[in-house]
């Protein structure tokens, strides 16, 4: 019979389990888990296949094992109707299924399952180091930063100046095809304009074909 009954527990256990609300928590923490019920007997928490706390009206509260001196609801819950459990300073035995029951396990509370995770708790050292390790990210990736806009302002400042230097040189040497073209110039005597030259020969060579004597013309000579 006693077997019939754990059975039956564990069943309903993992039926109550997957509806159970999900808690996350890191160790040393306290933690809340709500519970409303009408009840003028008395409040079990269960916690996994034990119990986290017993609490009969006008008894005293009964915490389970390894719970001591960590767990309590409020004292008017009878009045009020409120029986959420308050863990402190959680350890990470705490992790598991809490179920709310009143009037010896016979009716469920509201909500009436939920699944704690109890988190490791960050060692203040990694903590630190690991701040630590972040500020040295940063602090490498502001500098990488400034280096870059340093080295595009250098650039530009570079080019304008290369620019305004070319400027200047171009600026300063003399034209080419302006020279070429002077030196190709023919030279002309200036006594004579070059105009006159034509002229000149043309008379010369007039001159010295009237100077020639006529082929048709023949001479006679008489004896003497």
């Amino acid at each position: 019979m006693d077997a019939i009954k754990h059975v039956a527990a564990l069943l309903l256990a993992l039926l109550s389990t997957a509806d159970a609300l999900k808690v996350d928590k890191v160790e040393t923490e306290d933690v809340t888990l709500d519970c409303t019920a009408l009840s003028d007997k008395d409040v079990t928490w269960l916690f996994n296949n034990g119990t986290a706390l017993h609490y009969e009206k006008g008894g005293v509260i009964t915490p389970g094992k390894g719970f001591e001196g960590r767990v309590s609801v409020e004292k008017d819950c009878f009045r009020t109707g409120n029986f959420s459990l308050t863990i402190t300073d959680l350890h990470s035995t705490d992790e598991g299924v809490y179920r709310c029951f009143v009037d010896q396990d016979t009716t469920e509370g509201y909500p009436h399952t939920y699944k704690l995770h109890v988190n490791k708790k960050q060692d203040q050292t990694d903590s630190t180091g690991t701040e630590a390790s972040d500020y040295k990210t940063i602090i490498i990736i502001i500098i990488l930063a400034l280096i870059v806009v340093i080295l595009i302002i250098g650039i530009s400042v570079l080019g304008i100046l290369y620019h305004k230097a070319c400027s200047q040189i171009q600026k300063s040497v003399p034209d080419n095809t302006q020279t070429s073209e002077t030196e190709h110039m023919p030279l002309y005597d200036n006594t004579t304009p070059a105009n006159n030259i034509a002229p000149l020969i043309e008379l010369s060579v007039q001159e010295s074909n009237t100077m020639k004597p006529d082929s048709s013309v023949k001479t006679f000579y008489t004896a003497g």
